[in-house]
């Protein structure tokens, strides 16, 4: 299935002080990233090239390992999705897209966030509409 894309990343970061062998502040937890990319049929049709749906899943695990002042949070997944396709505009290409973030409106604090000691939570659900337009000179 040449028209099925999978891509997935990890991060991690490990930070220790060397002289107190202690944690330090605001290390970013573990976050593995999944993609799962659809391109649809590369036939133009009315100006559109290259069309995809593509769902995404961000999986962030629990952060324990911490500054003796900073607090511990816990892990989440979200979801997201999204749909889009170039779009042929004269002899320019324009990429358009609608991608709706955190679909399941998932509570949940940012580790790097200097916001969830007062009780901010992360974005919630979130509908992006983009287009994108290279602009050359010649």
């Amino acid at each position: 299935m040449k028209n099925l894309h999978f891509e997935n990343s990890v991060s991690y970061v490990r930070g220790q002080n060397q002289a107190t062998e202690t944690p330090l502040p605001l290390i970013p937890p573990i976050k593995i990233i999944n993609e799962l990319k659809y391109e649809l049929s590369r036939k133009s049709s009315k100006g559109f090239q290259d069309p995809y749906i593509k769902i995404e899943l961000i999986n962030v695990v629990a952060q324990n390992r911490v500054d003796p002042f900073e607090s511990t949070t816990r892990g989440y997944t979200l979801t997201n999705v999204g749909l889009g396709s170039n779009l042929l505009i004269g002899k320019q290409t324009a990429h358009i897209f609608i991608k709706v973030a955190n679909i399941f409106n998932v509570s949940y604090y940012n580790h790097l966030s200097r916001l969830k000691e007062i009780s901010v939570h992360g974005t919630g659900r979130n509908i992006s509409i983009g287009v994108f337009v290279p602009i050359g000179l010649k």
